[in-house]
């Protein structure tokens, strides 16, 4: 659409509409960044060892003596207990009952061992409960917990390519408000699962939800922003209000160690931003795209009414042409490869993305705040919450250089962060207009890359 941006020039730039629509559609992208690494807290692996059963009548020292040591070679060959195995109870029983002592009477290394047959004791003062704990995700039953994240992300990767035709066919306020409500929604439903097959399939959903609104968030703002403004609001607008909500995770990931609280925890942004279905309007580039030009210019003159400012009388006419033809030619994902500049852009921002993805988030998305202090690995504001430590100790650790420590490690990944996502707002500029490579938002180039295409 060449003339859209005349047609809708006498709006201006950053009026109380573009205000109000700019600020609630990054609004709605703290609902991602607050689920995206949920994860993690979900599916945490506690500290655990062989359940001992009660009723064996054991002695203290055998009690004691229990489960085997084993060296823990990420603490530097350090003697632990062992958190798959047990001392046979039948050969530890007639010990026991025979008054030897576990390294004095008997030599612990001759002894049997066998698999926890009774179930796990948990340490709790990290995780109080995750469905690692509820289902015993652990020892041959360990490799469920990775694969929790991987269908989540599956999911994620789902939702990418049907959102954009969803959108396309629907609407984007549609498809992001139905999405809010899917992930709200199926977030709930996982508080009951009653096995690890029903919580994953259910994860799948919240997966395609958790995507498919962030997108049609992020492409309803480019189509209905002016091209300065669409620029600051894809590249810094939506990202800051994601990394907000990123952060605010840990926080009350600190505060809700039980994961079916955590899970209603996860599902109330989705909840609280439903209402604003009547405060963010539809795209009048979709709408005009799909020759409902009436509703196109309802929405345009709302505009007008709320930045104070009297719409001309005929607004779209000269598009009218051009929306007829635009309707005949369809676009697809080879779209994206089909004209040199459009490869060139698609190739470059494919490969920006595939830093961070390949980086930085698995670092965070395969690390367990079990083996963290206090969640600090996660949000630098949990530094401050880490017990123990003098007030002053947790400001030093803000600094990496010359402080260390795991909350270090986390600001240097935080500047690499930061350096990754300002590479990639470099690139989502391309001759004064806002450009982006999502194959399945291709079809609003139109209205999105300008006419030089």
């Amino acid at each position: 659409m060449t003339d859209y941006e005349s047609s809708t020039a006498f709006l201006g730039e950053w009026g109380r509409f573009q205000q109000t629509v700019f600020f609630l559609l990054c609004l709605t992208s703290v609902s991602n960044g607050f689920a995206i690494i949920a994860v993690i807290f979900l599916t945490a692996t506690p500290q655990h060892h062989c359940l001992v059963p009660a009723d064996l009548n054991l002695t203290a020292a055998w009690t004691n003596h229990s489960i085997p040591l084993e060296e823990d070679d990420t603490r530097g060959g350090v003697l632990v207990p062992s958190q798959c195995f047990r001392y046979k109870l039948e050969d530890i029983r007639s010990f026991s009952e025979r008054g030897l002592l576990p390294g004095v009477d008997v030599n612990l290394s001759s002894v049997a061992t066998e698999g926890c047959l009774d179930g796990w004791v948990y340490d709790q003062s990290v995780s109080h409960s995750t469905i690692t704990t509820e289902w015993n995700l652990v020892c041959d039953e360990s490799w469920k917990t990775p694969l929790t994240s991987s269908i989540f992300f599956l999911g994620v990767f789902t939702g990418s390519f049907f959102s954009g035709q969803l959108s396309d066919r629907y609407g984007r306020k549609i498809v992001l408000f139905a999405c809010l409500g899917i992930q709200a929604v199926f977030t709930l439903i996982q508080l009951f699962s009653s096995s690890w097959t029903m919580f994953c399939i259910i994860h799948f959903v919240v997966g395609i939800g958790q995507v498919s609104n962030f997108v049609a968030a992020f492409v309803l703002g480019t189509e209905i922003l002016s091209p300065r403004v669409r620029t600051v609001f894809s590249t810094l607008g939506m990202s800051v209000f994601f990394g907000f909500g990123y952060m605010m995770l840990p926080v009350a990931a600190y505060f809700i160690r039980d994961w079916r609280m955590l899970l209603v925890g996860l599902a109330l942004p989705c909840l609280l931003l439903m209402p604003l279905w009547w405060f963010i309007p539809e795209s009048p580039r979709w709408l005009l795209s799909q020759g409902r030009v009436e509703e196109a210019v309802a929405i345009v003159k709302a505009a007008a009414k709320m930045n104070n400012i009297e719409p001309p009388q005929v607004i779209f006419s000269p598009l009218l042409k051009e929306l007829q033809v635009q309707k005949k030619t369809p676009h697809n994902f080879c779209d994206l490869l089909r004209t040199r500049n459009i490869r060139w852009i698609s190739i470059t921002l494919w490969l920006v993305w595939l830093v961070p993805a390949v980086t930085v988030d698995p670092i965070i998305q395969y690390s367990d705040p079990a083996d963290t202090h206090e969640y600090s690995c996660h949000c630098l504001l949990c530094s401050f919450t880490q017990r123990n430590k003098p007030p002053w100790k947790r400001i030093l650790e803000l600094f990496p250089f010359g402080f260390g420590g795991d909350t270090g490690l986390c600001v240097i990944m935080g500047y690499v962060s930061l350096v990754v996502k300002a590479s990639q707002s470099l690139f989502n500029f391309h001759r004064g207009r806002i450009v982006f490579a999502d194959c399945t938002d291709f079809t609003h180039k139109l209205g999105v890359f300008g006419h030089n295409t």
